[in-house]
C-alpha cells in the first residue's frame, strides 16, 4: 500500500505531502467517489482564497456549487463524462465565487486508482485565469481590429489603384496604365522582335455634341462610344481613353499591318450607328493615326508621336473634302422614314 492510498483509507497524508498541498497557489480539492455525490474532502487555502468559501462550507459538498447560470452546459457535460468513465479532464469554464463574482477556471481533474481498490475518488487542480482569457479577448479584438483595418486599407488601395488605372467615365485604360503597358510591350518586343502597334483615335465632331447638348450629352456619347470600340478589338489589346474625345489602341499580340488595319476598320465602322441622345441621333467619325514598333519607330514617344501626326493627317484630309464630321437627324418615331438631316 502507497501513502497515498493511505490518505484515502485512513485519512493520513504524509507531512511533506501536506505542505506541500497546502502552499501551492493552484487550488487543490479532493473528493470521495466512496461517498454519495462524490463530496470534497479536502481543499486547500489556495482553492479557499480562490472560491471564497472556508472549509466549513465546502466539506462534504460537491463541486457543483462553483457553477452557475453562465456556466457553460458543455463544459459541465464533459465534466460529467469524464467521471462517469473514470479519466482525466482540462478545461476551462466560468466558475462563481461566494461573493457572486465569476471567474474563469482552468480545471484539471484526475481520478485517484488505488492498486487493489480501484477508484478511491478525484483530485481537481485550479487556477484562475480570468486576467489571461481577458488579456487573449483584447488581443483578439485588437488583431481583428488590424485585419478590418487592413481589409478596409487593402480595399482602399484597391480602389485607387482602379481609380489611377481606369476611367471613372468610360472604364477603359487610364494614360497611366497605357504608359505602363505600352513600356512593358516595347520591352518584350525588343527581346523577341514581335512588333508592337498603336491606333491613335480622335472623334471627329465631338465638340459640337457638348456645344448643343451639353456635357452629360457629350458624356453620354463617350461611354456609348467606348463601349462600341472595346466590342471590337480583342481582350489582351488595351483600349484606353487619352482624355476628351481622344483614344487610343495598344496591340502587341500577333501584330501585322493587315490584323491592325482589320481591327481599325471595325472600329471605324461602328461610327456608321448614330448615337441616341433623347429624341435626336447624332453621327459622328472619327480620325485614326497608327504606327508600328520597331518597324516605324524605336520609342515610345517616338511611337506616340508619329500615330498623332498621322490621326491629324487623315482629320485634316476628311476636314478638306466634303466629309461632314457631325449630323443631327431626329430619331425615327415611326416606320414613315427619317425626317430632314442637318448639318452642324
Amino acid at each position: 500500500m502507497t501513502e497515498f492510498e493511505s490518505f484515502f483509507r485512513n485519512d493520513l497524508i504524509e507531512a511533506s505531502f501536506a505542505a506541500a498541498v497546502e502552499s501551492t497557489t493552484a487550488g487543490v480539492v479532493i473528493s470521495n467517489s466512496d461517498l454519495t455525490d462524490n463530496p470534497i474532502v479536502y481543499g486547500n487555502p489556495a482553492f479557499e482564497k480562490l472560491s471564497g468559501y472556508e472549509k466549513p462550507e465546502f466539506i462534504g459538498r460537491n463541486c457543483r456549487f462553483l457553477q452557475g447560470a453562465d456556466t457553460s452546459p458543455d463544459a459541465v457535460a464533459a465534466i460529467k463524462r469524464s467521471i462517469e468513465e473514470k479519466r482525466s479532464i482540462t478545461l476551462r469554464l466560468l466558475n462563481y465565487r461566494k461573493n457572486g463574482s465569476t471567474f474563469w477556471n482552468e480545471l484539471t481533474i484526475s481520478p485517484v486508482m488505488v492498486s487493489d481498490q480501484g477508484l478511491a475518488g478525484f483530485v481537481g487542480v485550479q487556477r484562475d485565469v480570468t486576467a489571461e482569457i481577458a488579456a487573449q479577448r483584447t488581443l483578439t479584438e485588437k488583431v481583428e481590429i488590424l485585419q478590418s483595418t487592413s481589409a478596409s486599407l487593402e480595399q482602399a488601395r484597391a480602389e485607387l489603384l482602379s481609380a489611377a488605372n481606369y476611367d471613372a467615365l468610360t472604364g477603359l485604360a487610364t494614360r497611366r496604365l497605357f504608359d505602363e503597358r505600352l513600356s512593358q510591350s516595347l520591352s518584350r518586343s525588343s527581346r523577341t522582335n514581335e512588333p508592337v502597334a498603336i491606333v491613335l483615335m480622335d472623334l471627329d465632331g465631338f465638340k459640337a455634341v457638348n456645344d448643343r447638348f451639353g456635357h452629360a450629352a457629350g458624356d453620354n456619347v463617350l461611354r456609348m462610344a467606348a463601349t462600341r470600340m472595346r466590342e471590337q478589338v480583342r481582350d489582351c489589346d488595351t483600349l484606353t481613353r487619352l482624355g476628351g474625345d481622344e483614344f487610343v489602341l495598344l496591340v502587341d499580340t500577333g501584330v501585322t499591318a493587315e490584323s491592325v488595319q482589320i481591327v481599325s476598320s471595325r472600329i471605324q465602322k461602328v461610327f456608321d450607328r448614330g448615337f441616341d441622345l433623347e429624341t435626336n441621333r447624332v453621327k459622328l467619325g472619327i480620325s485614326m493615326g497608327v504606327a508600328l514598333f520597331p518597324d516605324q519607330c524605336g520609342s515610345p514617344d517616338g511611337l506616340v508621336r508619329l500615330a498623332d501626326s498621322r490621326m491629324y493627317e487623315d482629320k485634316r484630309k476628311k476636314h478638306s473634302g466634303d466629309a461632314r464630321p457631325f449630323l443631327i437627324e431626329p430619331i425615327p418615331m415611326t416606320t414613315q422614314g427619317i425626317g430632314p438631316t442637318t448639318d452642324f
